[in-house]
């Protein structure tokens, strides 16, 4: 089972890298790709102890519903529910703040930036329980896995910018890209504001090169 839940891993990485145009339409597609060399294991029929196993390795602990309805199945039937999950509307995405609309905040005092710093500490709250929603409530828990994992490889420190919008469409990007083609998450990456200022894109110059974002990047 280490070994099936490292398959997914790495299988959902390729079906965003390798066939951006064509999406993989089953298990036995997206298997083709990475072709084992004894894939056997693959028509065993999963009991409880394996599901549980599996849903902890891909998701977001054990829900008793997501494990009853991989036990039964085979290895490859599983792994395609899962599969299938990320590639249909049971992603949650959600809807971005409505105060990111809101006009900026023009700094004419001191109880004005004081006022700022609270408003951006109920953001930043907003937008975490948002999140944790998301984790709890998610028919798609791969998906907020996926989520968790490019949050801490694409990382960003509020704060570095100090601003609560910046951190919501950070964390919407990744939302948004985590499934997907790989090439268009890392262009869109370059775009980011947050990963661009906390690897210090901002201070490089041609007098005085910083390579923070070009090490990162590769």
């Amino acid at each position: 089972m280490y070994r099936l839940g490292l398959c997914i891993s790495v299988i959902v990485m390729l079906s965003g890298c390798q066939q951006p145009t064509k999406p993989l339409s089953s298990a036995a597609e997206v298997f083709s790709l990475v072709q084992p060399e004894d894939d056997s294991h693959l028509s065993v029929v999963m009991d409880t102890a394996d599901a549980i196993h599996l849903e902890r390795r891909v998701g977001i602990g054990s829900p008793k519903y997501r494990v009853e309805r991989l036990v039964g199945k085979t290895r490859a039937e599983a792994i395609e529910m899962i599969l299938g999950d990320l590639a249909s509307d049971r992603r949650t995405f959600g809807e971005l703040p409505a105060w990111l609309n809101d006009p900026s905040i023009t700094f004419l005092d001191n109880s004005w930036r004081y006022c700022h710093r609270l408003s951006s500490q109920v953001r930043i709250s907003d937008v975490e329980t948002r999140w944790m929603n998301n984790i709890l409530t998610s028919e798609a828990p791969a998906h907020e896995r996926l989520v968790l994992l490019f949050s801490n490889i694409f990382v960003s420190d509020y704060k570095t910018y100090q601003s609560a919008e910046t951190y919501a469409q950070h964390h919407q990007l990744i939302r948004k890209h985590s499934v997907g083609n790989m090439r268009d998450f890392l262009a869109a990456v370059l775009q980011d504001p947050a990963v661009l200022v906390y690897l210090n894109y901002d201070l490089n110059t041609r007098a005085n090169i910083n390579e923070n974002l070009a090490r990162e990047y590769l």
